[in-house]
């Protein structure tokens, strides 16, 4: 065989190599290529970000000077707004936190770059995006990238920034509201009056008219009926300047009216809206825009809430939703997906394709008013098993891991690697609520043993709540001596929980006649009844399975007998709906400032109203029904601080535990933060351009 080198090889070599050294140079003039592109990217990104604020800041001082505010010169010859108040009463915008402070400052670090994804998982199936109908959490974190309301509050200090909105005035009007009231009040009530109400008009049957005629003629007028009159006066108005030029995300201008059509929206009854009017819309007697650029909010009662009930607001664009005929309204009911607004992401493949079972993409506005936010996508996807969306987030296919439980959360700490590779935050709340035990003191009609509060109370000391703490959530809580979030300016830190101490507990429970006169073991009352009950609990999740193993065990040391209840959802709810249960478990929710009323007031007994435990107090009632109507701030936290005291001593519920907030995410991000509210937003986080993923 000839295995000689010849010409015909050498020539075919050094093609070989030229090939090979111009694919090299190629790959290098690629890599310099897209160096270059990254950088005038990223220059480009910080340049538009830059124009963005100086083209909002020059219209913020154009709106100003048109409506004839003072300005003033500092130095470096820039204009600002005078530190004193103007003269119709509007909070100078001067004097307004930036909503984009935090992305403005992250913006000038050396390696910020816009660009990358965020790719978070649900743990649920979400049914609907569309606003108004959509009533889960997580139908409304899609929302709140996609909608703006007119202002929202710091996520660290609380304190309301300005949004749509670019300054506000509240006007408190209750000595004329009251006038009037008192004088409609003294006023008799007549039978055609009462024949003009809803509840009368709708029953066919005589009887019944007769007897809701006759009750109400009893009752006489009542103050909500006489605040919807026409004549009333509003109790406070909120009135709102918007920013000019800002338009929805398919460019049509958003203007006042597009927040007149949100309240008519939710207000209108073919709307599939129930739990937002009752928060929102039967609180307010009017909105309306009596120009392109202002909108008033005015409130039939005096409220507490007034100003975030109305800052809150979301432009929904009428152009797109409206108009508010039968045929529109039913076919916006049955519609999952169709969302679009002014904020910072729209869906990525038009306001109206989403549809359940898809995930859900959203990307930037490139119409977007205000500091465009670095990820260039927002990717939500629906991984309803706790093993697999752990498995996700292990593996790289999302980046978030929201809302761990302990256990999840300590197996994650233990994981050195992925530790490595990420980033935690474990923080109490403002916004986390608490679990609770609530003690059902009217069943059929008849008192229980709970209607005694020393027996309330030795339930409660009955139960090692630091061990629910220890166990079960694994140091990641902490125990509540109320409703009120440590985190708010409602809480009373003079407070203190009731301690575990199962021999005071069998000394009160003695006290209102319940000792062991059998020897068994269980304590009975003086007939000789058994202080045994069953303690009902949604089966789904092993939590509350461990919790009510461990009260049955605490219970026994106080000599009552505790036994398990766990039922199915659907039936736990028709149990709750009708108080058939002796005690059951639950949470609710909180935020910065929550309104107890639905929980604790002795007019939400029955009728599948939230108060459970049938509770009454008539102090109580008055100073939540007080607090509700205080508009001064200092006076209404007064009033919360003496609720929580009342409440912590009359244990209606057995405050059971405050859990931490656990999250974690991937170690890519910057400006990934611990706030009040858990963390800084999404849009605030950015990725340096080595590291981006996607």
């Amino acid at each position: 065989m000839d295995n000689r080198f010849g010409f015909k090889d050498l020539v075919l070599t050094v093609l070989l190599l030229a090939i090979l050294a111009s694919i090299w140079l190629g790959m290098k003039q690629a890599g310099r290529q897209h160096s270059t592109l990254v950088a005038v990217t990223q220059e480009v990104g910080q340049q538009s970000a830059s124009q963005a604020r100086l083209e909002r800041m020059l219209a913020e001082m154009s709106e100003t000077l048109a409506e004839g505010v003072p300005v003033a010169a500092v130095p470096g010859g820039v204009a600002t707004l005078s530190a004193s108040p103007t003269a119709d009463g509007f909070v100078p915008t001067a004097q307004l936190p930036d909503p984009f402070a935090d992305r403005s400052k992250v913006q000038a670090a050396s390696d910020y770059a816009g660009g990358d994804w965020v790719v978070d998982a649900f743990p649920v199936n979400v049914a609907k995006i569309t606003p108004v109908i959509a009533r889960d959490l997580y139908g409304s974190i899609v929302q709140s990238y996609v909608l703006e309301s007119l202002a929202i509050r710091d996520s660290d200090t609380f304190s309301w920034m300005p949004l749509i909105a670019r300054t506000w005035k509240t006007e408190p009007n209750v000595e004329a509201w009251q006038a009037y009231v008192d004088l409609r009040m003294a006023v008799p009530l007549t039978e055609d009056e009462v024949r003009q109400e809803e509840g009368f008009k709708k029953s066919t049957d005589e009887t019944a008219k007769a007897r809701h005629l006759a009750k109400r003629l009893a009752e006489g007028r009542r103050v909500e009926d006489v605040a919807l009159e026409n004549d009333c006066p509003a109790a406070v108005t909120v009135t709102f300047r918007l920013r000019r030029g800002l338009t929805f995300s398919d460019g049509v201008p958003l203007t006042s009216a597009d927040f007149v059509f949100t309240h008519d929206l939710v207000a209108h009854p073919l709307v599939d809206a129930g739990p937002w009017r009752a928060g929102t819309t039967d609180k307010l007697k009017s909105v309306v825009a009596p120009d392109a650029h202002t909108v008033v909010f005015a409130f039939n009662q005096p409220y507490y809430d007034a100003f975030e009930t109305a800052a809150s607001f979301n432009a929904i664009p009428s152009h797109f939703y409206g108009p508010l005929n039968e045929e529109n309204i039913n076919r916006f009911n049955a519609e999952p997906g169709m969302l679009l607004g002014s904020g910072p992401y729209k869906v990525a493949a038009g306001p109206t394709t989403w549809s359940p079972g898809q995930e859900i993409v959203l990307d930037r506005n490139d119409r977007y008013w205000g500091d465009a936010p670095a990820p260039e996508r927002l990717v939500f996807r629906e991984i309803t098993s706790d093993v697999a969306r752990l498995t996700a987030f292990k593996n790289g296919d999302v980046d978030l891991f929201n809302r761990a439980i302990p256990e999840q959360y300590v197996n994650f700490k233990s994981d050195s690697d992925l530790v490595a590779r990420s980033q935690s935050v474990e923080a109490f709340r403002v916004n986390d609520g608490y679990g609770w035990i609530a003690w059902n003191q009217k069943k059929n009609g008849k008192p229980t043993p709970f209607a005694d509060v020393r027996v309330r109370r030795a339930m409660t000391m009955l139960i090692d709540r630091q061990k629910i703490i220890d166990e079960p959530l694994r140091g990641y809580g902490m125990i509540p001596s109320g409703p009120f979030n440590a985190l708010s300016p409602q809480f009373n830190a003079d407070v203190k929980p009731l301690a575990f101490d199962p021999e005071a507990a069998r000394a009160l429970l003695k006290e209102a006649g319940y000792e062991d006169r059998n020897g068994d073991g269980v304590v009975e009352s003086e007939g000789g009844i058994p202080l045994a009950f069953k303690h009902t609990y949604p089966s789904s999740g092993s939590f509350w399975n461990g919790v009510s193993l461990m009260v049955k065990d605490s219970m026994a040391q106080g000599g009552v007998k505790f036994i398990p209840d766990p039922l199915e959802w659907s039936v736990f709810s028709e149990k709750v709906r009708s108080s058939d249960y002796d005690s059951i478990s639950m949470a609710w929710g909180a935020g910065i400032e929550t309104d107890i009323h639905h929980a604790f007031h002795s007019s939400q007994i029955g009728g599948g109203a939230n108060n459970f435990p049938a509770y009454a107090n008539a102090e109580l009632d008055e100073i939540i029904d007080r607090a509700r109507v205080t508009l001064d701030e200092e006076e209404r936290m007064a009033l919360w601080r003496r609720a929580h005291a009342i409440l912590n001593t009359d244990q209606p519920y057995t405050f059971l535990y405050l859990r931490k907030y656990l999250m974690m995410a991937d170690g890519r991000f910057k400006n990934f933060r611990e706030t009040k509210v858990g963390t800084n937003d999404r849009t605030d986080w950015y990725v340096p351009t080595g590291r981006q993923k996607y």
